[in-house]
């Protein structure tokens, strides 16, 4: 079989907390509102004597469009996401690109009960059509 002929699939789900306060940016060709964040990911790793290791991953994550802007309104340093997306790699580093970004806090950091969003990429393209 050749390199070729192997089918490829590149998807990244991940739970954790943000590490610091999303910031919306805007793309400098097209102006379209993008973040950039990234979140603290734990596993437990069971060791000999029962107890378990704690192995801390930090990981950088690429919103878009409106799901950018719903991320930079509602999310904030130490809120709980689920995401859902694909490994990107530029230069030496690796990022993952958001497909959908769930919020798992049942209020935001000031109190208020979050609201039901979960949006994708797909989402806001099919809109724009």
């Amino acid at each position: 079989m050749e390199d070729d002929d192997v089918a490829d699939y590149n998807c990244v789900i991940l739970v954790g907390r943000l590490r610091q306060d999303p910031e919306l940016k805007y793309g400098l060709d097209d102006g379209e509102p993008y973040c950039r964040f990234s979140i603290i990911v734990n596993r437990f790793i069971p060791e000999k004597d029962g107890t378990n290791r704690k192995e801390t991953a930090i990981v950088d994550v690429m919103a878009l469009r409106h799901q950018a802007e719903m991320i930079c309104q509602f999310l904030r340093k130490g809120s709980s996401v689920l995401v859902v997306g694909s490994l990107r790699s530029h230069e030496k580093e690796v990022d993952v690109v958001a497909n959908r970004v769930q919020f798992l806090d049942k209020t935001t950091a000031s109190g208020i009960p979050m609201p039901a969003v979960s949006r994708t990429v797909e989402d806001d393209e099919e809109e724009s059509r």
